[in-house]
């Protein structure tokens, strides 16, 4: 059976318009703004690459643990110019329990991003002077102010005059070699020669040597003093010039 076919009214023009595509939104080439949840993960694996005791961590534990300061639109750089209030720890049992203790007021104490800036700036500006302090000593070996590495810059010019000191426990020189009036340091100059010494132990037999074991003991401390007595004892001391046994 054969059905009627439709008069050419109902028939259709062939011509049909398309529905109107919305327009997106989005930039070209842009990316979609994160949400609540992906900025805290976002910044909890920043700060995961970034802290050296948070490289452990869980991020989704660490997520949620910043979602405070990540709400209120912190940075990884602000956060770690906060945790840099403090020192840094040497071992950290629980990482994100540690984070929170430390993240605790931040928000309230640093609520404006101007503040935070500021902030930030000045955490830059440290880390800069505390390289250029590195950089000043670590060519010579010596402490990092200016007086005390020209003491061990010295001290090391005295010792390479002599071929043979005498057998003493710390290289101690005759009283002809030893200058009158060795320099007096200050409280300052001090605590930056003892702190050299901990990364450089032949720091303190050069003095030693050059200004007298009591001399040594006074600048280094006896603890240090007897520490590196040890330590060459067992023959794991490396200095900068080789010396001799003597009985």
């Amino acid at each position: 059976m054969i059905l009627p076919s439709p008069p050419e009214s109902k028939l259709a023009s062939g011509k049909r318009k398309s529905p109107t595509l919305k327009k997106s939104k989005a930039k070209p080439g842009g990316r979609r703004k994160l949400n609540c949840v992906g900025r805290r993960f976002q910044l909890a694996g920043e700060l995961i690459c970034r802290v050296p005791w948070l490289a452990k961590a869980a991020r989704p534990r660490l997520a949620w643990i910043v979602r405070e300061v990540a709400d209120a639109g912190w940075t990884a750089d602000e956060v770690i110019a906060w945790l840099d209030l403090e020192d840094a720890p040497e071992r950290v049992l629980r990482p994100s329990g540690f984070l929170a203790q430390r993240l605790d007021g931040a928000v309230r104490l640093w609520p404006t991003a101007e503040g935070r800036a500021r902030a930030v700036e000045a955490y830059r500006a440290s880390r800069r002077a505390e390289q250029a302090r590195h950089a000043e000593w670590e060519g010579s070996g010596g402490p990092s102010s200016q007086f005390a590495a020209r003491l061990f810059r010295e001290a090391a010019e005295q010792v390479r005059r002599h071929d043979h000191p005498p057998a003493q426990l710390l290289y101690t020189l005759t009283t002809d070699d030893v200058p009158a009036a060795p320099p007096e340091l200050s409280e300052h100059e001090l605590i930056d020669m003892r702190a050299a010494a901990q990364k450089d132990p032949s720091l303190v037999t050069s003095i030693a040597a050059a200004y007298g074991e009591d001399y040594a003991r006074y600048v280094f401390s006896a603890d240090i003093a007897d520490l590196v007595q040890r330590v060459r004892g067992t023959g794991h001391l490396v200095i900068d010039r080789p010396w001799e046994e003597y009985a």
